[in-house]
């Protein structure tokens, strides 16, 4: 929390990263664990799902919320700042998402169960955060037009 307060630069710029990353994390292992109902899944699952969960979680609101300053110090108003930071750096989530998830799949391929679900909750959770990452692009767009 102290190095994000110290990147970020303010409480509420540091706790977003975290928000985003809890938030994938969670949906990652109730997917774990709704999958590993069906599945046998490895002890380790949770663990990478829960470490590339906040990795890319911070990385994810690194992006947006630099985005966001740029426009700010650039002189956009806050509508302005919120649209472009979210339009261009949803983007590059988007984009590193799907990244990920494409080399993570390639794990797939070894046949020993230990890695592929590791893969599998490390997808499980990059997708998360992702879809958690879309959604806030939705609801802080709501927000600054109810202002």
């Amino acid at each position: 929390m102290i190095l994000l307060l110290l990147a970020f630069g303010s409480l509420v710029a540091a706790g977003i990263p975290l928000l985003l990353a809890l938030g994938g994390i969670a949906v990652g292992f109730a997917s774990l664990h709704l999958i590993g109902l069906q599945v046998p899944m490895s002890v380790w699952a949770m663990n990478f799902s829960m470490m590339i969960g906040l990795a890319v979680g911070i990385d994810y609101s690194l992006f947006i919320v630099t985005r966001y300053r740029e426009e700010r110090a650039e002189g956009a108003g806050l509508e302005d700042a919120v649209a472009n930071a979210l339009g261009t750096a949803g983007k590059a989530v988007f984009l590193s998402a799907f990244t990920v998830v494409f080399s993570l799949a390639a794990v797939f391929v070894v046949p020993i169960m230990v890695f592929r679900s590791m893969a599998l909750g490390m997808i499980l959770s990059v997708v998360a955060v992702a879809v958690a990452s879309r959604s806030c692009r939705r609801y802080s767009a709501r927000l600054v037009n109810m202002r």
